[in-house]
């Protein structure tokens, strides 16, 4: 037997377990299977002697499941109504990004069911190509703020022209990201659900992710060692951001490359888990709109 597949079968009850944390379960209608067949070929990513080391970067993913979404989508929502009151209707809503395929795209549709408002209010285009005469105020998604300097970016070309109120919503924000958004920025107000601080970077020597030094910088080697041929400026992920974080519908590019990326260059590499495409889990479940949670927001952070 390959010696890949030997230690893979030794650790087939602890791969159950992690499935059944992300929500591929039994009641999964196959994707459990589906999603464990993936993990056991990501696996031969690396070598043998890498088996351990690659199991602890599968072990510490920050999968934030649907239900997590729902609860996020409802807190920030909430938070948007008390801003706009009455003026709810007269604000429009966008991802940060120039594109549909832009990360915050995945949860207008939810933002827009959440919120009750029409499809008008979500133009699903460039801010640019949109009439906002009447309009008092402009709202943009993200699904993560990692270093910042994308949002940055962004409103520098394309926002600090555009005279009404501009708000920046995300999900999550690692904490320097954050604050480098907030401070710099044209955004009347950044709101994100949670922030998450230097113990959340795999890598940080803050991490909490890797506590024990050694261990954390050996992971650190191995993973720079693929990341720079999977996504070569960024081996880390984006600017840096050594996340180790999840969702449904995609991964952000500021999470470990070893886990979304896929090789350019020919080599047989296997994504554990896909970047901004469909998983497979979004097909499998109903809308994040269509999951009722009785769970209180934990924290919205408003700035």
């Amino acid at each position: 037997m390959d010696p890949i597949d030997k230690k893979i079968e030794k650790k087939s009850d602890d791969i159950e377990k992690i499935l059944n944390e992300w929500g591929f379960g039994p009641c999964s209608l196959g994707a459990g299977n589906i999603k464990k067949s993936d993990i056991k070929r990501w696996f031969h990513n690396f070598e043998p002697g890498e088996f351990e080391d690659a199991f602890l970067i599968l072990s510490n993913i920050q999968y934030h499941g649907n239900h997590k979404l729902r609860i996020y989508i409802e807190g920030l929502s909430k938070e948007l109504r008390k801003i706009f009151k009455d003026d709810l209707p007269s604000v429009k809503f966008f991802p940060l990004g120039q594109s549909a395929s832009s990360s915050g795209a995945i949860f207008l549709y939810d933002f827009r069911k959440e919120l009750a408002l029409p499809e008008t209010a979500f133009p699903y285009c460039s801010v640019k190509d949109v009439d906002l005469s009447g309009v008092k105020a402009i709202v943009f998604f993200d699904d993560i703020i990692g270093s910042g300097n994308q949002a940055l970016k962004f409103a520098e070309e394309h926002l600090e022209e555009i005279e009404i109120d501009k708000y920046y919503v995300a999900l999550l924000a690692f904490e320097k990201g954050f604050n480098e958004v907030k401070e710099k920025a044209c955004f009347e107000k950044v709101i994100v659900f949670s922030k998450l601080s230097e113990e959340y970077r795999a890598f940080s020597p803050e991490s909490q992710v890797f506590p024990e030094h050694e261990t954390r910088q050996r992971l650190q080697r191995m993973c720079k060692k693929y990341g720079e041929d999977l996504f070569p400026k960024h081996p880390l992920g984006y600017d840096d951001s050594q996340a180790l974080i999840v969702f449904p519908h995609n991964t952000p590019n500021n999470t470990l490359p070893i886990i979304w990326a896929s090789d350019k260059s020919g080599r047989d590499v296997v994504m554990l888990l896909p970047g901004k495409e469909l998983s497979l889990l979004s097909g499998l479940m109903e809308p994040l709109w269509a999951l009722k949670s009785k769970d209180t927001p934990r924290s919205v952070i408003l700035l």
